[in-house]
């Protein structure tokens, strides 16, 4: 898949960068208060003062309250303390500058959601932080040393970020208790001369013993046995079921009636969905056994009129490759997009 490597404006708010130019570098950022209300279309009241929104294309905005009206699909918040909305990050990584150690980073995110597409912090190429799925989510983590840090975003997501919200106290250094010194002499004589009073004469016996042989002890050897040994087949190494899921999401765009089939390269069909017009998810299918341990997918869209199939671009692909992929015992989502030409299809009936 594809990655790109941002700069740390990327994923700050304009909130935080202004705030930032105002106070000192040792001051904490104050992230905002966030929750998330639901999804359009319909009329939504902010239970903070104003609103981000997900728009269809794949963005987010902010809108002032104490109302909103929200289209189809579009996903609303609530939220208090941020002046614009965070840039939208979806399969990236993000470079999030330099992180001094001591430090306790804090971040606050909106729209993960709960499908497997994890998020991760590291800190000089090593994960650090594994970030909780959830319409909204928040965490802190301690800066173990100096080093570069990086946001890795597999889900659509967006968020506010603070490198050293918090600082860890320094070590304390004990103070040496001193040892007293004795200035006292004390000195104890004892005297004893023992007088004798008696002889003891001790003789002693000399045992007499000739061992006699009452029985002959024969020792036979085991023979061993040969044992039949039969080999008990075992489960191929790792090879674990995967679950898929068929997504308009990052497109922007929407199913249309019929059935969306997801192929392996070779032809065998893995699963099946039947779609309406406007729907943008398919949900997970479970217990997929894919022939190899990662294999090559394509998405074929059948209208059901006799009509040939269309095959739908895949945004998050394979490296090198149209095709999108699965593995074993990994859960994939196929963020897909009708194809060039095609635009946003009129819907049928």
């Amino acid at each position: 898949m594809n990655k790109t490597v941002l700069s740390l404006g990327a994923l700050l708010l304009i909130l935080i960068a202004i705030v930032m130019l105002s106070m000192p570098a040792s001051a904490a950022i104050e992230l905002p208060q966030v929750a998330f209300l639901g999804t359009g279309p319909g009329e939504f009241t902010t239970t903070l003062d104003n609103f981000i929104v997900k728009t269809i294309p794949f963005d987010f905005v902010w809108q002032p309250g104490p109302t909103y009206t929200a289209q189809n699909l579009e996903r609303v918040w609530s939220v208090r303390g941020a002046a614009g909305a965070p840039p939208a990050i979806w399969d990236e990584t993000v470079d999030l500058g330099f992180a001094e150690q001591g430090c306790i980073a804090s971040y606050v995110g909106i729209d993960d959601d709960i499908d497997g597409r994890r998020n991760r912090f590291f800190l000089n190429g090593v994960e650090l932080e594994l970030i909780d799925e959830g319409m909204v989510f928040s965490g802190s983590f301690l800066i173990p040393e100096d080093g570069e840090l990086l946001l890795q975003a597999e889900d659509s997501v967006a968020g506010w970020f603070d490198p050293c919200h918090e600082r860890t106290p320094p070590p304390t250094t004990e103070t040496p208790t001193e040892t007293p010194t004795a200035t006292g002499t004390a000195t104890i004589t004892a005297t004893f001369t023992p007088t004798p009073t008696g002889t003891l004469t001790i003789t002693p016996d000399t045992p007499t013993f000739t061992p006699t042989p009452t029985e002959t002890l024969t020792v036979t050897p085991d023979t061993p046995t040969p044992e039949t040994i039969t080999p008990t087949p075992t489960k191929e190494k790792n090879r674990q079921p995967s679950c898929v899921r068929i997504n308009f999401e990052v497109s922007g765009q929407a199913a249309h009636r019929g059935e969306y089939v997801v192929m392996e390269d070779g032809g065998r069909i893995l699963a099946r969905w039947q779609a309406d017009n406007g729907w943008q998810d398919s949900g997970w299918f479970q217990g997929i056994d894919i022939s190899f341990e990662a294999v090559y997918v394509k998405v074929l869209y059948y209208r059901g009129d006799g009509s040939p199939p269309i095959e739908m671009v895949i945004l998050n692909h394979a490296p090198d490759s149209s095709y999108g992929w699965m593995a074993w015992g990994m859960c994939h989502a196929l963020e897909v997009a009708w194809p060039d030409g095609m635009g946003h299809p009129e819907p049928w009936s």
